[in-house]
C-alpha cells in the first residue's frame, strides 16, 4: 500500500461518535442478557425465535425520540428483523407484549419519563426523583464513554459466567 493510500483511507474513516459506540455495546449486552445458553432470542414483537447475532435493537421509544429512555433494560429488546424493516418495529405488538412481560406500571414509566423530558409537567410530578434527574439530564461525550465502557464491561463479565456455567 502506498503512503497516499493509506492517508487517503484514514480521511475516509469517520470520527469516533461516543454515543454511537455506547448505544452499540448497550445494545450487544442487552441481546445477549435476553439469549438462552444456545444464544437464541425471541422477537419481543412477534415471538419468532432468532439467534442473537441476528437480532436487531428494538426500542419501544427510539433513542431519537428520547435520550432519558436510551440506556433503560425496559426499553430495549431483541426483535426480528421482519419486525424492524417490513413492519416498522411492530410498535402495537411491541406495546402489548411488553405490558404482559413486565406489567402497565413499567411501561408507563418509560412514556412518562420520555413526555417528562418533553417538557410534560404532569408527566414529570410521577416521576421518581432518579428518573426526574434522567429526564432533565443532558448527556455528553465524557458520559457516553462512561457508558460504553460500563456495558462493554458488563457484556463481558456476563459472557464469561455463561462460559463457565456451560462447562
Amino acid at each position: 500500500m502506498t503512503v497516499s493510500t493509506f492517508i487517503s483511507r484514514l480521511a475516509i474513516r469517520r470520527e469516533a461518535d461516543p454515543r454511537e459506540d455506547a448505544i452499540r455495546v448497550f445494545q450487544r449486552y442487552r441481546k445477549h442478557i435476553e439469549s438462552d445458553r444456545n444464544n437464541l432470542v425471541e422477537c419481543v414483537s412477534c415471538g419468532r425465535i432468532i439467534h442473537e447475532r441476528n437480532a436487531e435493537a428494538g426500542y419501544y421509544i427510539s433513542p431519537e425520540e428520547s435520550r432519558s429512555v436510551e440506556f433503560e433494560n425496559d426499553n430495549m429488546w431483541p426483535q426480528c428483523p421482519y419486525c424492524v424493516s417490513t413492519l416498522s418495529g411492530n410498535r402495537h405488538e411491541f406495546r402489548k407484549r411488553l405490558i404482559s412481560k413486565l406489567g402497565i406500571d413499567r411501561v408507563l414509566r418509560l412514556e412518562r419519563m420520555r413526555d417528562a423530558e418533553k417538557g410534560n409537567k404532569a408527566a414529570f410530578m410521577t416521576l421518581s426523583k432518579e428518573d426526574r434527574l434522567k429526564a432533565l439530564s443532558t448527556h455528553n461525550a465524557s458520559y457516553y464513554e462512561y457508558k460504553r465502557r460500563e456495558y462493554d464491561a458488563m457484556l463481558r463479565l456476563s459472557s464469561k459466567v455463561d462460559r463457565a456455567s456451560s462447562i
